[in-house]
């Protein structure tokens, strides 16, 4: 059922109308008419470039209606993010046609979520487009119709100065098909095509509503957004963070991941040597006598089947060969310094079957804040002795 809601002058219908909702007084536009074939572009590489995206859309073989610059921006998104990723669903039914001005018509599959160019002979994936096309809000100004935006499902708002400029900042962590921060007219994706009942993590994945598992804090003592998701994999319960900040009208997000790569493998002592390249730290795994007898027994028989040189990328491959998952996460003042830590508790774990070694051990890693970093401090496995143990206590 169409719903119109009045403000001031203008009009919004929000999501799912019929296509008799839009203007019944508009006529189709020839489009040919105005540029001639021989010069319309297919292919929407050179979108993304374009200083001025015009964009008009047919629903059900209606009249073309107009978009909003948002509008268009969040379809080339949708677009360019799926656009090299070949379909295999039918091209010969559509929903929608998008019209870029300059450019041939891109034909919209909805319930199969692909799309191709007119005369084309590939058509592409284009996964999230039924969940955002069920929320796409027409507004009517000075008797035109526009594409305007699409619904959103807040599930945090937060007002405050965060870049001190003496205005107070309107915050949005909201969901439409993506997870999206939004700090006034500026925005940036958390997470892409979601979906509404599950969310994706590395190789972790669980299932719940955004509104339940997704959260969004201002640590105000930093100027820092903080951003969280809680869920649950086979691995059992885990939370990932992520942190942002607004500088001269962007977001920026800290980065603060930790990586992991084996330096050497010393079969014959049973040490793993890993190294930390953000924190520029070592390690030194020891490994069991069982370890090191299967260890050996399975790069043996992997030997008799290779020649040199791919004895060469498999070592090589081997050492990248390492997975670093955060599972939980907890503020403490754990130095007594009178300041929040980030610590987080995670496991390394080698992610091919063909590695010749196994590591699948819990890890620490502590984090210091502030206001333009979030640095790794410390890194702690669970033999570390009486300091790892009262790091890994805080998460039992």
């Amino acid at each position: 059922m169409k719903r119109i809601l009045p403000f001031a002058i203008l009009f919004l219908i929000v999501g799912c109308q019929n296509a008799n909702a839009i203007d019944h007084n508009a006529t189709d536009k020839d489009i040919t008419s105005e540029v001639t074939v021989q010069h319309l572009i297919t292919g929407i590489d050179n979108l993304n470039e374009a200083q001025e995206r015009l964009l008009e859309i047919s629903y059900l073989d209606g009249a073309y209606v107009q978009t909003s610059a948002y509008f268009a921006d969040r379809i080339l998104e949708m677009l360019l993010r799926n656009s090299t990723r070949e379909s295999i669903e039918k091209m010969d039914e559509y929903q929608l046609i998008l019209h870029f001005d300059g450019y041939e018509e891109i034909y919209v599959n909805i319930e199969n979520q692909n799309f191709w160019f007119k005369n084309a002979a590939v058509s592409y994936d284009l996964e999230g487009i039924a969940e955002l096309w069920d929320r796409y809000i027409i507004k009517i100004d000075q008797n035109e119709f526009v594409y305007d935006d699409f619904e959103k499902t807040v599930l945090t708002e937060i007002n405050a100065d965060i870049d001190h400029d003496g205005i107070q900042d309107d915050i949005l962590l909201y969901y439409d098909n993506d997870l999206r921060l939004s700090v006034n007219n500026t925005e940036v994706v958390i997470n892409a095509n979601i979906g509404k009942f599950s969310l994706g993590s590395g190789n972790e994945y669980y299932s719940g509503l955004p509104t339940e598992i997704a959260h969004l804090e201002y640590i105000e003592s930093l100027d820092i957004l903080l951003y969280s998701y809680d869920g649950a994999s086979v691995h059992g319960p885990f939370t990932n963070i992520a942190f942002y900040k607004y500088v001269n009208g962007t977001i920026q997000q800290l980065k603060y991941d930790v990586t992991c790569d084996i330096e050497t493998i010393d079969l014959d002592n049973g040490i793993i040597e890993l190294h930390f390249p953000p924190t520029n730290r070592t390690y030194q795994l020891r490994m069991s006598e069982r370890e090191i007898q299967e260890s050996k027994a399975f790069k043996a028989a992997l030997d008799l089947d290779m020649d040199a040189s791919m004895k060469a990328v498999y070592e090589e491959d081997v050492k990248h060969s390492i997975l670093l998952s955060r599972e939980h996460a907890i503020f403490e003042d754990y130095d007594g310094d009178h300041t929040l830590e980030l610590i987080i508790m995670g496991k390394l774990q080698t992610k091919f079957a063909s590695a010749y070694i196994r590591i699948d051990e819990p890890i620490v890693l502590v984090y210091e804040l502030y206001p333009d970093e979030v640095m790794c401090s410390d890194i702690f496995f669970e033999h570390d002795g009486p300091e790892a143990q009262f790091l890994f206590d805080y998460f039992r």
